[in-house]
């Protein structure tokens, strides 16, 4: 049988910081080995998505994936320079500022291509992944925590960041996570893989509307104080003090209570009972 290997980049401190949020709503009841588990998937285009529920509280979060090859359109204004001079035998333009000078040496770059050019040039394309796997959240988290420890030995000037190279093969029972970049000695770490499937969680979330001003719709919602508490956790990748809202609430009647954690975190509540209802509905 054909296997195919899947594979997902993104930085470090997402990573940690990803999979530490997801596994503050993934269960811990081992009867239910499908749920003791992240599900890693492709998101919008560009971004990984992570999912995981206990049954009460769904979440998923996206982070971005990041490709480490060198393309030639990340240039700076003096490697256009020095390849002009180089391949188009045009000489350095001189009394130009920094932004300047980038404009220009880009513009003749780009006029000697109009013209024809021997030779083509690669650009930055946005990163895809095929990645779809259920892995132990238990391995995963201490996965996280190492990566965290190591990578906070990196050297801050080193290129690229440190990464993380999540890999999986379809006939392997285990997850591979690669720990690189930022000056540190590569280390591969493994996760088991979940065979249960993982919930369609997507459709919670895709299915959910604003609530409108029916006389019915409830004014709010009672949700359980363990779970406001472990959403204060989440961590958004912002800093504490630039954190205007934490958390962003908005229900629709019969529907979870969606709540929103910065750019990227969403979560989907089952609210204990509603609240009074009101001649309409509010914020």
């Amino acid at each position: 049988m054909d296997t195919h290997t899947h594979t997902a980049i993104v930085s470090a401190a997402d990573f940690t910081r990803a999979i530490t949020n997801a596994a503050l709503f993934a269960s811990a009841d081992d009867t239910l080995p499908g749920l003791v588990a992240i599900h890693l998937t492709p998101g919008d285009k560009g971004r990984l998505m992570l999912e995981a529920t206990n049954r009460y509280i769904a979440a998923r979060e996206e982070i971005d994936l990041i490709d480490p090859a060198a393309y030639d359109s990340d240039w700076t204004a003096d490697q256009i320079v020095a390849h002009l001079a180089d391949a188009h035998d045009t000489p350095r333009p001189t009394g130009l500022g920094v932004s300047a000078g980038y404009t220009t040496a880009q513009a003749d770059h780009d006029a000697k291509h109009a013209d024809g050019a021997d030779h083509e040039h690669t650009v930055r394309p946005v990163p895809e992944t095929t990645l779809d796997v259920v892995a132990d959240v238990k391995q995963l988290t201490l996965i996280a925590k190492t990566v965290k420890q190591v990578a906070a030995q990196a050297s801050p000037y080193a290129e690229p960041a440190p990464m993380v190279t999540i890999t999986w093969d379809d006939s392997d029972p285990h997850v591979q996570v690669k720990l690189g970049g930022g000056g540190i000695p590569d280390m591969t770490m493994e996760a088991d893989r979940r065979d249960s499937p993982f919930p369609r969680i997507g459709a919670i979330f895709t299915d959910h509307r604003a609530k409108g001003t029916s006389k019915n719709a409830p004014a709010g919602w009672d949700i359980a104080v363990q779970w406001l508490a472990t959403l204060a956790k989440v961590d958004d990748g912002t800093k504490p003090k630039d954190r205007v809202a934490r958390l962003a609430f908005d229900y629709a009647a019969g529907k979870p209570v969606k709540v929103t954690i910065g750019p990227r975190f969403t979560a989907m509540v089952i609210p204990m009972r509603p609240a009074e209802t009101g001649e309409e509905a509010t914020t």
